[in-house]
């Protein structure tokens, strides 16, 4: 077993949920033929096994319908059984697993794919399939919480590669990609001024794929700033058609996020309900964390511990993570629960510290610095209801009155 089979085996053994564990090893036993076809061309893949543990996973429910990382899967499969041997379609089938695996944030084995497809690229292969590679690769290393070291040259390496193909779509995208890295930095005003002139550049070179990221940075960094008109604006835009279908789930959870912030718990509540229905388990796991914001606002404490429980050991990514931590944070102090309330914004503040994540780290200093003194509470929640009791039944005593002041 070469370096990148362990490293794709580690992944998947390492995500500590049986059902993610199953997909992930469903495409290990693919992966091991593609790094054997890597160092030997002639080598016959055997895909039997992999077969058979798709069709358990299908049969399982592990999979659910329209699950694009089955889809990649499926299509790697049908590239490894071709008898062509075209390493062209092998190249774009690993490429697009990696994409797949990328969008279900199973990021440690999406970079096991992007390494192993280096392995298989020859110049024959698609030129737009290796900046597809470059692009997510770049991706899995900002949103996967590297936003200094390695992910600072790959924006600029993605546009020289894109350059050379004479791909303007791709130069733009590298521009994206370091959007999304300033973001995370915490320099909201420059993520908002150099987007807002990147959008306009691209009326000259067309993009719908590079304007929908665009807007969503632009969305993500208005909403984090307050301006929660733009960023609904923005999402709304995001909504078209035109754009790809991940973009349009985004705009429902930038949707949901600033509703919710607006009062419009309702609409707030549909939009999450909608992102269950997604095909990557990304935006369903957004789903998931609108419901539990919500749920805490109103003060549902069983559907907030259900949904708790439920994203508790979920992968996300770390930006998402410490958001997580966030929400719990909130839910515990609304249910009095001051202590654990406090180890939950540790927990996001030792994330966000440790990514160099400045907004959040001063998002989570905000939060730990508004939570309420434990004995005071305590001593509230002892008179609170004296006091509820007292007022309610002086109001019924002039019930009369205030009725006809009333009419």
């Amino acid at each position: 077993m070469d370096l990148h089979e362990q490293a794709f085996l580690s992944a998947a053994l390492g995500v500590g949920d049986e059902r993610l564990e199953q997909r992930l090893l469903v495409g290990f036993h693919l992966i091991r033929d593609c790094c054997r076809m890597a160092d030997d061309p002639a080598w016959v893949p055997r895909v039997s096994v992999a077969k058979k543990m798709m069709d358990q996973a299908i049969i399982d429910g592990v999979f659910v319908p329209g699950d694009l990382e089955l889809v990649a899967i499926a299509r790697l499969l049908d590239a490894l059984e071709s008898r062509s041997s075209s390493r062209a379609l092998l190249y774009s089938a690993i490429v697009a697993y990696g994409v797949a695996l990328f969008r279900e944030v199973s990021f440690d084995a999406a970079s096991t794919a992007f390494e192993i497809s280096d392995g298989l690229w020859t110049p024959a292969c698609s030129a737009t399939d290796r900046l597809e590679a470059t692009f997510y690769r770049g991706l899995v290393l900002i949103r996967g919480g590297q936003i200094r070291g390695a992910s600072e040259q790959v924006p600029l390496q993605l546009a020289l590669q894109a350059r050379a193909a004479l791909n303007h779509e791709f130069v733009a995208l590298a521009g994206v990609m370091r959007q999304n890295r300033v973001m995370l930095t915490g320099n909201l005003q420059a993520t908002i001024v150099e987007g807002e002139k990147r959008l306009k550049r691209l009326q000259s070179r067309p993009s719908s794929r590079a304007e929908g990221m665009l807007l969503n940075t632009l969305a993500a960094a208005y909403g984090r700033a307050g301006n929660f008109d733009q960023a609904l604006r923005h999402a709304s835009r995001m909504l078209h058609p035109r754009y790809h279908f991940t973009v349009r789930l985004a705009a429902l959870n930038l949707s949901g996020v600033t509703l919710i912030l607006l009062g419009e718990l309702d609409a707030a509540e549909a939009a999450f309900e909608l992102l269950l229905l997604a095909p990557t388990a990304q935006f369903r796991r957004s789903g998931w964390l609108g419901l539990m914001d919500l749920h805490a606002r109103r003060a549902e404490r069983h559907a907030f511990e259900r949904a708790y429980e439920h994203m508790l050991n979920q992968p996300l990514t770390p930006d998402a993570k410490i958001h997580f931590w966030h929400l719990s944070g909130r839910g515990w102090a609304t249910f009095g629960d001051v202590a654990r309330a406090r180890l939950a914004y540790d927990e996001a503040y030792a994330l966000a510290r440790a990514y160099g994540f400045g907004y959040e780290i001063f998002e989570t200093e905000d939060h730990i610095a508004t939570l309420p003194d434990p004995d005071q509470l305590v001593r509230t929640v002892d008179i609170a209801p004296e006091v509820a009791a007292h007022i309610t039944a002086l109001r019924d005593d002039h019930a009369g009155e205030i009725a006809a002041c009333m009419a």
